[in-house]
């Protein structure tokens, strides 16, 4: 079955063959820009598939030599730059999803037959560097969050991440819940609570382990989600003006004291 993929799908493999081309892993600031001086050579990449693991090491002879159990073999570092670069093109004018034969070709080559690593990895891709200060070579697992389409998601909603409110304030007549539940638009839902006197208080997530996840980057970090999510349903203006009117509003807000 041919591999077929869009922008997000496609860039996992290109990043394989990127990194494998370069032979380097770049850090980045918060702008996403590479910063020169911390870089760090790639000793081998890791990918599991259906539980086989295939290594992929950088020789000094410009070759990569990818073992796989006892079977090794060597396919020249050129390769992965001209099919990195000719993905990377394909991929940022590509609309829906798409079937690269050639590029599929040289992934089976290599042994490369899924877009994604095994899901059984909590990773996206498995990197052994070798640190030029301290000498070490550790082995580090990244996700991959593709920007050449629609910007990443850090969060897939689902039922998971769903928070509970409770509708506080005046009494609430069945022909308002009629008319609220009948409504579509959430901006919409809002302002027909507000115009009754009723506001969202914000009781916990469904979840408890998205709980402690968010606990993770902050002991109330659930909160401040809770009250961003009310002003994102609840606001009319067009997307490019929601992050910084809400920068000013949570800032108003302060729902942390």
């Amino acid at each position: 079955m041919a591999l077929s993929g869009n922008k997000g799908e496609w860039s996992e493999p290109y990043v394989l063959l990127k990194l494998l081309a370069e032979g380097q892993l770049f850090i980045g600031d918060e702008d996403l820009n590479i910063l020169p001086d911390l870089v760090y050579p790639i000793v081998k990449i890791i990918r599991a598939e259906k539980g086989i693991g295939t290594e992929f090491e950088i020789d000094n002879d410009n070759k990569i030599v990818i073992v796989k159990g006892t079977v090794n073999s060597s396919v020249p570092i050129n390769d992965f730059l001209l099919y990195s670069k000719s993905l990377f093109e394909r991929i940022k004018s590509s609309k829906g999803n798409n079937i690269y034969p050639d590029i599929e070709d040289f992934l089976a080559s290599i042994n490369v037959h899924a877009m994604k690593a095994s899901s059984a990895n909590k990773t996206d891709i498995t990197i052994q560097i070798h640190d030029i200060k301290t000498l070490l070579e550790p082995i580090l697992g990244f996700s991959i969050k593709s920007q050449l389409g629609a910007p990443a998601t850090l969060v897939n909603a689902s039922g998971a991440t769903n928070f509970l409110y409770r509708i506080d304030g005046n009494e609430l007549t069945s022909e308002l819940i009629d008319q609220i539940n009948n409504t579509e638009e959430f901006s919409e839902k809002f302002l027909l609570l507000s115009k009754n006197g009723n506001y969202l208080t914000f009781i916990d997530t469904v979840n408890k382990t998205f709980k402690v996840n968010l606990q993770t980057i902050d002991t109330f970090f659930h909160n401040v989600i809770a009250e961003l999510l009310i002003l994102f349903y609840s606001n009319s203006d067009s997307k490019e003006n929601t992050v910084k009117n809400f920068i000013a509003e949570i800032t108003k807000k302060n729902p942390l004291g």
